[in-house]
């Protein structure tokens, strides 16, 4: 994130880091002074988590959020093969061989 001169870089996956440059006084982002500010480590954090809850959401997310969960439940395939792990109440199954209807359903057959 840049916030004037300012650059943060915050590494949030495991391990965690926080990198903060002044480009005017360097460029070539040679000198973390991260510790040196923590206000402005804070500050910019603070602005991009803001920044995040404002952000949209992903498609997929709304799709399954608002249509494919008004279906009913997701069912998956289980690993052994053998059909859907979850199994109650009609609807469709998302298997390996694709989206179809719950092979134990036989009132659709």
């Amino acid at each position: 994130m840049r916030e004037g001169d300012w650059k943060l870089i915050w590494r949030t996956l495991i391990p965690t880091s926080v990198d903060l440059y002044n480009l005017a006084d360097d460029p070539y982002e040679t000198n973390n002074v991260a510790a040196a500010h923590p206000d402005k480590v804070a500050a910019m954090q603070d602005r991009l988590n803001a920044l995040g809850k404002e952000a949209a959401k992903p498609l997929a997310l709304m799709y399954v959020a608002s249509v494919g969960l008004a279906h009913g439940k997701p069912r998956m395939a289980s690993e052994d093969g053998k059909g859907p792990v979850i199994v109650e109440g009609d609807g469709h199954s998302i298997t390996d061989e694709g989206v179809g209807e719950d092979e134990n359903n036989t009132a659709s057959h």
